[in-house]
């Protein structure tokens, strides 16, 4: 049996940081998504199926309550939600909705992307 690929969304303003997320995570069994705008990221969410999001707090037009409220409002309560920020807005954190602080620990990050893949079996 095949294992299940894992789909993720970065949601970030700053380019080099999507750039980041892609040549770390992305593999032959996780596959990563860019936005970098609320617009960019709701036409995302809404036409396929995500895992995971990581977005940043402030991006300066939306931040991550913006994303979080969306996520919520679906129709996809499953979906993992990750706030990269030195300042997280700690009120929206629950179950699905975590802190992932600045610097990214990226051995981390692939240990709860690993932790999702095993959810979804």
């Amino acid at each position: 049996m095949s294992e299940r690929v894992v789909t993720i969304l970065g949601v970030d303003d700053e380019h080099d940081i999507l750039d980041v997320y892609q040549s770390v995570l992305a593999s032959d069994d996780v596959i990563v998504t860019t936005a970098r705008s609320f617009a960019e990221f709701k036409a995302i969410f809404e036409s396929r199926d995500i895992d995971i999001v990581i977005t940043d707090h402030n991006m300066g037009e939306f931040n991550s309550r913006d994303v979080v409220a969306f996520i919520k409002a679906s129709n996809k309560p499953n979906t993992l939600i990750y706030i990269c920020s030195s300042d997280p807005p700690r009120d929206v954190f629950c179950d699905t909705v975590k802190e992932l602080a600045k610097p990214i620990d990226f051995d981390f990050l692939i240990n709860q992307i690993e932790n999702k893949r095993n959810s979804l079996k």
